[in-house]
Formats: C-alpha cells, structure tokens, sequence
C-alpha cells in the first residue's frame, strides 16, 4: 500500500535534541574518559537524566564552554 502524496511531502526527520556521553565528547573534541572525568568532579556541560541514561544538549554544552572562557579571560 503507497501513501497518498500529501503524506509523502510532510513527513520530515526529527533532529536529535540530546546528546549522550559519547555524542557530547565528540562534539566536544575530548576523549570519552575525559569527559567522564570532568563529570565525576562536577564539572563540565550539565547533563540531565532519562531513565538511567545521562544526556546534555548543544546548548548546555555552548554554555559552559562560553563559561569556560570567560573563567580563563577574567
């Protein structure tokens, strides 16, 4: 069964709004164990947690970045 054209024009991907621990250290530029490291000292993007995955988003990670620029600046 083919879908009439209509539906065809509208369906469109969803972007990925979250980040795993992979995905931000990646993004990122660092080694996993790295990004890992910075976490467990508190530090780093903030990540929020689903179930029992932790995730961040660009944002979060755009934030402390800037934070982290402006601490070395100051």
């Amino acid at each position: 069964m083919t879908l009439p054209k209509y539906h065809e024009s509208y369906v469109t991907p969803v972007p990925r709004l979250q980040l795993g621990f992979e995905d931000a250290a990646c993004a990122m530029g660092l080694p996993l164990s790295t990004l890992e490291q910075i976490h467990r000292r508190g530090e780093g993007p903030t990540f929020f947690t689903v179930g029992r995955r932790k995730f961040t988003t660009e944002d979060m990670i755009r934030k402390w970045q800037a934070e982290m620029i402006e601490r070395t600046t100051a």
